[in-house]
């Protein structure tokens, strides 16, 4: 994780999840965790729904983080049992993330928040080519998912909307960081992708070919403008 990430998340969790009881969903290896958990806040759950995930994240032994093997879709927590749901890129990987997200509110007490932390590339990418790359080929011979990447962020917060629950966008870092083609080829060779259940091997093999075959006309590191965001929609409905 890059620093200005890293410190921008820990000055954010200082002010906004002190004393709260918060539930990350989607914690995988702790990275945002361990920025987040050791801030103050109440008690600290952290979602994972899979079992070698949460086994690793267990093992970390991240004090005062109560490690939860669940889904995002259906969780075990009380309704009324949290101040805070957060995540980051984490609903773009649920099976349906507007229903994930509807199961976000309803653990949330009345002033709590739903915050969905985004990074994303202040501009296009450079390297943008190759997972487009990717797509097309995997795809060529069936539909494209409805749902990839941060563009499930936009239908969220729609959807969000649409229950008279505004978001408020809050930027909190921007930097630069230095991106290869090799780490996008290796985040699509682990299939690290919202679609990526919705393959057969050879499509992904089709799909990795065209990827190598792009990276492979890309500047090998480009140094990339990232901005950090902070979606915050509150669990109480606005009044009509």
């Amino acid at each position: 994780m890059a620093q200005p990430m890293a410190d921008a998340l820990r000055c954010w969790a200082a002010q906004e999840l002190s004393g709260c009881d918060v539930v990350e969903l989607g914690a995988g290896t702790g990275r945002i965790t361990r920025q987040l958990a050791g801030q103050g806040p109440a008690s600290y759950r952290a979602i994972e729904p899979s079992a070698a995930m949460a086994a690793h994240l267990r093992d970390a032994n991240l004090p005062g983080v109560e490690v939860v093997q669940a889904d995002a879709l259906l969780f075990p927590l009380l309704s009324l049992g949290a101040d805070v749901v957060v995540e980051h890129e984490a609903l773009q990987f649920a099976a349906d993330p507007l229903l994930a997200a509807d199961e976000a509110l309803r653990v949330l007490r009345p002033g709590g928040r739903l915050v969905r932390l985004l990074l994303h590339p202040a501009g296009p990418h450079p390297l943008a080519g190759i997972d487009a790359a990717y797509r097309r080929a995997a795809f060529a011979d069936g539909p494209r998912p409805l749902f990839f990447g941060k563009g499930t962020d936009q239908r969220i917060t729609a959807h969000l909307a649409a229950r008279r629950r505004p978001t408020q966008d809050r930027t909190l870092a921007e930097f630069n960081q230095n991106r290869t083609a090799e780490q996008a080829l290796g985040a699509l060779a682990d299939r690290a992708w919202p679609y990526q259940h919705q393959l057969t091997d050879p499509a992904h093999r089709d799909g990795m070919a065209a990827a190598r075959q792009e990276a492979a006309r890309l500047p090998a590191s480009v140094s990339v403008p990232y901005v950090l965001r902070a979606l915050i929609t509150p669990a109480d409905q606005e009044e009509c």
